[in-house]
């Protein structure tokens, strides 16, 4: 399902596999700059957009997008280092991106590889951007930037049952996550300015 509501956004969704879901809502005006480049790399310094790529089974992908100038990629089913070389077998992935008012020059990717891996990014802040990446299985990262602006977050994790939890309520914040192993959990709260 995709829904659009303004000037110059647009959403590229390809789905290959069985019972995927993809729901994508798109509210805000562009630049009108969206030249037809639909592909894994997305729409790189575009806004409003939103790409989502599933192959595999039972893959589910929400994008939600209310501000302008928001990107978003989710990628499923592709290799985490190279979005655009399949990775299978991979099912059960859910990826979740919210960029609401306010998170103007925002962007969020998401890429999974593996099995029930689960990732949420939400932005409600100028500036963030947050990268997750994760393969293996029941892997969870969820991401939350509010406030404030030029957040960063980067989280890999690429064995099984890791947990990542970053929030960041500040300015000029960066974070960095990496688990590589199975059952880890990380947490991170980063509150004022100036923090990595």
């Amino acid at each position: 399902t995709v829904d659009q509501n303004g000037a110059n956004t647009h959403s590229f969704v390809q789905q290959a596999g069985s019972n995927n879901i993809a729901d994508v809502q798109l509210d805000g005006a562009g630049d009108g700059s969206n030249v037809g480049r639909t592909d894994f790399n997305g729409y790189y310094g575009d806004p409003a957009e939103s790409v989502v790529v599933q192959i595999g089974d039972n893959q589910k992908a929400y994008v939600a997008q209310i501000a302008n100038s928001a990107e978003a990629n989710i990628y499923q089913g592709v290799e985490l280092t190279a979005p655009g070389t399949v990775s299978l077998p991979s099912s059960g992935n859910t990826g979740t991106i919210n960029q609401f008012a306010g998170a103007d020059n925002s962007r969020a990717d998401i890429y999974q590889e593996g099995f029930n891996n689960t990732a949420t990014t939400n932005q409600t802040a100028s500036a963030s951007l947050a990268e997750v990446r994760q393969g293996g299985t029941g892997n969870a990262s969820t991401v939350g930037q509010n406030e404030g602006s030029l957040h960063q977050a980067f989280v890999t994790q690429t064995g099984d049952g890791n947990d990542s939890f970053v929030t960041q309520t500040g300015t000029s914040n960066t974070a960095t996550v990496d688990q590589f192993s199975s059952d880890n959990m990380s947490t991170g709260t980063q509150g004022g300015t100036g923090n990595t």
